[in-house]
């Protein structure tokens, strides 16, 4: 059983901190654990003007294309901010949370500094699609002790290219984001809906939603889905929500969809997780990994085609008292199995302890 964390990990988190990230998440759960933790942020910083944040996308294009080069004056050295940290404090980890602007040389030189310094890295992409990756981080691989990826296909791929340790964590849900709220008055007229999706445009989700109100039902989607076929039956609000309003956003709805990427190749997403931890109703693409994950007709309810969502989404709709035990099996799934970042850190960080022979935990 994994035990206790104590204070030891002393570690430099380098990686995005943009409000409701889950890189952000992920750092405060290693701080509440008991870890030290100081942070790099590789996102432009709250309140950035477009000229900005126009600068970083051009510092992600010109990584993406292999050269660590970056727009001096508005965006930082991500390389020398990690050596400079680096030497000022003897870190135990160097932990890089998707790492597309961190060079190998700079995790190389980090490790001559502290010999005894751990390069983990952890990446919620499918990061063998090349709209997802660049070269630097492609090149960089060799450079890290430990990479954690929620894409179990792409496990051969790390260990190929070079990484000691590689280790699949299945998705996971923010304990003070993503739980279970009561909305206002307000709030529900602007989340509240039959049937509702939260995320980005797809072609097979624009298609399975305009399929949803060709049958006649109603419902909300959030997300950047300017420019697509909408249908009367549904309401498009083109705005992005983070924390807070990401969970009244699901918790607002009868039914929240779980659409997989296809881009991504996705079997699950962190909306797969969040769902039920928000204690809502899921119906969600089928997939092997979801299966494991929640259990079809007792924790939440699949499809494979638009037409098994269209009769699956009446069903429920209908039956109310089944639809609720359903919610409520899933969201104590998420709870009894551990599905929070809190609690998969707490193993991942156990694992390390065991590959490496470290002590960051203690029973």
């Amino acid at each position: 059983a994994v035990g206790r964390l104590k204070l030891m990990a002393n570690i430099l988190y380098v990686g995005p901190d943009a409000v409701g990230s889950t890189s952000r998440q992920r750092r405060n759960v290693l701080e509440s654990l008991g870890h030290q933790v100081r942070n790099v942020s590789t996102s432009p910083p709250e309140g950035a003007s477009s000229l900005v944040r126009r600068a970083y996308d051009i510092t992600q294009f010109l990584h993406r294309q292999g050269r660590t080069k970056r727009v001096p004056g508005l965006v930082p050295d991500f390389q020398a901010q990690v050596l400079k940290a680096v030497r000022q404090d003897p870190y135990d980890i160097l932990w890089v949370d998707k790492g597309i602007l961190i060079a190998r040389e700079t995790l190389e030189e980090a490790k001559r500094i502290r010999p005894d310094l751990l390069v983990v890295g952890l990446v919620l992409d499918a990061m063998t699609m090349p709209h997802n990756q660049t070269r630097v981080f492609t090149q960089a691989l060799p450079a890290y002790d430990v990479m954690i990826t929620n894409k179990s296909f792409e496990v051969p791929f790390y260990e190929f290219r070079g990484v000691k340790r590689t280790y699949f964590m299945d998705n996971c849900y923010h304990m003070g984001t993503h739980r279970p709220m009561t909305l206002t008055a307000e709030e529900q007229r602007r989340f509240g809906a039959d049937l509702s999706f939260v995320g980005e445009h797809e072609w097979q989700r624009e298609i399975s939603i305009y399929r949803l109100g060709e049958a006649g039902l109603n419902g909300l989607v959030i997300g950047a889905w300017q420019g697509c076929r909408q249908h009367e039956n549904f309401r498009y609000s083109f705005e992005r929500v983070w924390g807070d309003d990401y969970a009244k956003a699901i918790c607002g709805s009868k039914i929240q969809l779980g659409f997989l990427r296809h881009i991504n190749q996705d079997t699950q997403t962190t909306r797969s997780v969040e769902i039920p931890a928000c204690g809502v109703f899921m119906l969600a693409e089928r997939s092997d990994e979801h299966e494991a994950l929640f259990a079809e007709g007792k924790e939440a309810a699949y499809f494979d085609s638009d037409e098994e969502l269209v009769d699956k989404a009446r069903y429920y709709l209908a039956h109310e008292d089944e639809r609720a035990a359903i919610a409520r099996a899933g969201h104590e799934r998420c709870v009894r199995d551990g599905y929070s970042y809190r609690a998969r850190l707490t193993r991942i960080m156990a694992q390390i302890d065991a590959d490496f022979g470290r002590s960051f935990t203690s029973s």
